[in-house]
């Protein structure tokens, strides 16, 4: 019976959280998910990492099911690397609970858990970094919905997010604690007299007033008249093409240019003049070595001279190797010359309409890269798995960039920098504030996500660029091939948000914001901070033990 109900009360934390989670309405419920397991784990169970997993696997399977697409049409790879994803992913959610624990075995369990923010903070900041890197699921998210609680991350990232409300947890646990060992008193005044019972209260309403209180005067800050009326702006154009992702490399790639053109010209003849036209991820998928690796665009370019319009599109750049450069895993040999080596990147290419600007056009190729998707994970030492490895839709073998750089716009009333963000690249946020530290006035993010249907990802991505906009302060231009396309402001409040799976085109004036936040400045500070503190508990505890022998 016992064993059952600590399963059930895992369980509970993991169905919490996944509820709590974009697109689900019910993200406060964040603030106590953690409450159930770790009740659970004082009481030192067997197996306590089995129930940890049974905990994280079914946040994984709410909150991500869809990875596996589940569409007539779905490459049977996608279906088992999203079933793969859910059985492994939660292991990583045990780590930060055997710090906790080996922590817990020498120290209080006030202290401990109140250092399990610190710890929790850290643990979602690594899985960021590597091939496998997921930070999809970083807590922080589920607040994308609670806007004005969620503006303070301009200073701290979403990592901020995710430590108070494992804070708000923690704190939480320490005064059931505090009333179980005071035996549930009913007397209000005995109630109040329980040690720092006062102070822990005072703390939980802290940490959800003050942000809301930062919240409210950020968001007055930003107002959208207020900005549009004292910066300069940019009319922006984005073009959403709606083409099955599944087909997409099997139609002709003149036909998909075309499509948009034709869509954009749409626009342009209805709205009048725009200084730019954003097109999807690989909306020019590949065509000839003339056009994706010589850059030969005239007869796109033409058009824009003539309607005085910049073109920023997804573009699957082809680069050869230069002799005795060095061939990658990723390189491939050139059909009907193999001895010849090209590496193929996923990229975003800028057209600006002065003819002396389209002869060298401006391109940046994606440095994050989906794995599996797009790039097979430490594919340098597993070479010899590669071809079981590889999706088998478009381009799976894609080369990393080495360049993070913003894409210049140009015209004759002005320039303005903006940053070529592609598709999974808008979940790592230092990697976006980056574009903003090096003077990206606008972000924009190009995508497809077709993959996955009217499923919760498609939402998920855009209410993760959200995050991105608050985090530095800018607009966010977002353009999905299927959706879901929209500008988000800088309060992450969105001004358009276009319908899925529909043929369209809309434009906007997007305001110009010079400057960075203190978080696009000075980037993961909080998680770096936490790491020191987590490295002195561990020192300490390391001597306790060392002492106590």
């Amino acid at each position: 019976m016992k064993k059952g109900k600590n399963i059930l009360l895992s369980l509970l934390t993991g169905f919490l959280l996944g509820i709590s989670f974009p697109p689900m309405p019910f993200s406060l419920l964040a603030f106590i998910a953690f409450v159930p397991l770790f009740s659970v784990l004082e009481k030192k169970p067997k197996r306590p990492y089995l129930l940890i997993y049974f905990s994280f696997s079914l946040y994984h399977l709410i909150s991500n099911w869809w990875l596996s697409s589940w569409q007539s049409d779905t490459d049977p790879y996608l279906i088992v690397s999203g079933i793969a994803v859910w059985l492994v992913h939660p292991l990583f959610f045990i780590l930060p609970s055997i710090i906790y624990k080996i922590i817990r075995k020498k120290l209080s369990f006030e202290f401990s858990i109140m250092i399990f923010p610190f710890i929790w903070t850290v643990f979602e900041w690594f899985r960021t970094f590597g091939d496998l890197a997921y930070p999809w699921l970083t807590i922080g998210y589920t607040q994308v919905y609670n806007l004005y609680w969620l503006q303070f991350i301009d200073l701290t990232g979403i990592f901020g997010a995710s430590f108070f409300i494992v804070l708000f947890n923690s704190i939480f646990l320490i005064i059931l604690k505090k009333i179980q060992s005071n035996k549930l008193l009913p007397n209000p005044v005995g109630f109040l007299k329980i040690k720092n019972l006062k102070l822990l209260l005072l703390s939980l309403i802290a940490i959800i007033i003050i942000p809301y209180i930062y919240g409210f005067v950020k968001v007055n800050e930003y107002n959208f008249e207020k900005i549009k009326d004292s910066s300069k702006f940019a009319r922006i154009g984005v073009v959403q093409g709606n083409i099955n992702p599944w087909r997409k490399w099997e139609i002709s790639t003149l036909e998909q240019i075309f499509l948009h053109k034709n869509l954009q010209d749409s626009l342009i003849n209805t709205v009048g003049k725009l200084d730019l036209v954003i097109w999807p991820e690989t909306a020019i998928t590949f065509h000839s070595i003339e056009l994706n690796s010589e850059y030969n665009f005239n007869f796109l370019i033409e058009d824009l001279v003539e309607k005085q319009t910049s073109l920023l599109t997804g573009f699957a750049d082809i680069v050869f190797l230069k002799p005795g450069e060095k061939i990658s895993a990723t390189s491939k040999k050139f059909f009907g010359d193999e001895t010849r080596y090209y590496n193929s990147y996923n990229s975003v290419l800028v057209l600006n309409y002065f003819e002396d600007k389209t002869k060298n056009p401006q391109i940046y190729h994606k440095m994050k890269l989906t794995p599996f998707g797009e790039r097979v994970p430490y594919v340098e030492h597993l070479k010899f798995a590669l071809k079981w490895l590889e999706w088998g839709v478009g381009i799976s073998s894609w080369s990393i960039g080495t360049e993070q750089k913003n894409l210049i716009i140009e015209n004759p009333e002005q320039n303005f920098k903006i940053a070529p963000i592609i598709c999974i690249e808008s979940v790592y946020p230092e990697f976006v504030s980056n574009f903003s530290k090096l003077g990206a006035d606008i972000l924009c993010v190009i995508t497809n996500d077709g993959w996955y249907d009217y499923t919760f990802g498609p939402e998920q991505h855009y209410q993760i660029a959200v995050a991105r906009a608050i985090e530095n302060r800018k607009f966010l231009v977002r353009c999905a091939n299927t959706g879901i396309s929209g500008v988000i402001q800088p309060t992450g409040f969105s001004l358009i948000k276009a319908p899925q799976y529909s043929r369209m085109a809309f434009a906007s004036e997007v305001p110009i914001i010079k400057g960075s936040t203190f978080y696009a400045q000075y980037g993961d500070w909080l998680p770096l901070s936490s790491l020191f503190i987590l490295i002195g508990v561990i020192i300490l505890v390391i001597i306790k033990s060392f002492v106590k022998k």
